[in-house]
């Protein structure tokens, strides 16, 4: 992809891995995905379990 193409996305929800059901499993699978084409994904959850496994897939997770 071109530079100009990527985008920043932000997800934010109150339930993401390691909390488990379909929507936390959905979120994450489309952030790793967006990461992994190159764009620049942030997750704001109330969990901050999964901040260090998301980090080596590309995805950044803070908690509020």
């Amino acid at each position: 992809m071109h530079a100009a193409s990527l985008m920043k996305f932000m997800l934010i929800s109150d339930t993401f891995p390691p909390d488990i059901n379909g929507v936390a499993r959905t979120l994450q699978t489309l952030a790793r995905g967006l990461a992994k084409r190159g764009h620049e994904v942030s997750v704001i959850t109330t969990t901050e379990q999964s901040r260090a496994e998301n980090a080596r897939q590309g995805v950044t997770v803070d908690s509020v």
